[in-house]
């Protein structure tokens, strides 16, 4: 007689089709059982004293056998939604990046300015290689002689900057002292440190008088401000304050 009795039914962990427990390939999706165990193709485990009754494990692993699963379904629907065009390009070959060319031009102007220099200390005799470092020598010389050269004519022009502001501050002190600064005339003014080395701006000075006439013309010795300004007919010993102060 032939056997009625159920077979027990699970399902495959790829597909999730209906699949008998003690099967070894997957009728649905053709894929292979064999490395799972019965426990793992069971969905609904029925216990009775601690078994089950579909595929006989004592000791369930439901969490761990789902998660499983789980993972290959997973795994399967993105094998079979692969495109076509994507497959063909996971199969081909790796594209292997291009290197970046380089140029070549740097490289042969650069031979064509260091090979010749190369070239000249080789055929130098010890005597010329002597000279050569003298030469050198002597223009690194001339170069900081050139650069103290201009750095003392940069001072100087400063100093003949500040002497000529330093004069014009002198003559407005002098026009300070005046009774008509508008009618001032100057001659000779220059720029003295005299003996004592303090600036003073030293010259001659004439203006009109209370009458409205040019008393003439004075020496005079300003120090850039009202109260350092010395004329000559207003200080006694006029003489020995020039001497001092404005002697070149």
């Amino acid at each position: 007689m032939p056997d009625n009795t159920p077979k027990p039914m699970g399902s495959c962990p790829y597909c999730a089709e209906e699949i008998s427990l003690e099967a070894y390939l997957c009728k649905h999706c053709e894929s292979s059982l064999s490395s799972f165990p019965k426990e793992a193709l069971c969905v609904n485990h029925k216990y009775e004293l601690g078994k089950c009754l579909k595929c006989g494990v004592t000791s369930p692993n439901a969490p761990k056998y789902k998660a499983m699963r789980q993972e290959l379904r997973v795994k399967k629907a993105a094998e079979n939604s692969t495109p076509p065009e994507a497959s063909v390009i996971w199969s081909a070959k790796p594209v292997i990046p291009q290197k970046k060319k380089r140029r070549i031009w740097p490289w042969i102007l650069g031979a064509f300015v260091v090979l010749p220099i190369f070239a000249g200390y080789r055929d130098l005799t010890p005597a010329e290689m002597v000279a050569r470092e003298q030469h050198k020598a002597e223009r690194a010389t001339e170069k900081v002689k050139e650069e103290q050269e201009s750095t003392a004519k940069k001072a100087a022009r400063d100093n003949e900057v500040k002497e000529i502001v330093w004069v014009e501050k002198g003559k407005d002190a002098v026009k300070a002292r005046l009774k008509d600064s508008d009618s001032a005339q100057f001659k000779d003014v220059y720029f003295s440190r005299g003996k004592d080395n303090i600036p003073m701006t030293c010259g001659q000075v004439n203006s009109k008088n209370s009458f409205g006439g040019f008393a003439g013309f004075q020496h005079f010795v300003s120090g850039g401000s009202s109260d350092l300004t010395f004329l000559e007919t207003e200080t006694e010993d006029f003489a020995k304050v020039w001497n001092r102060l404005c002697t070149k």
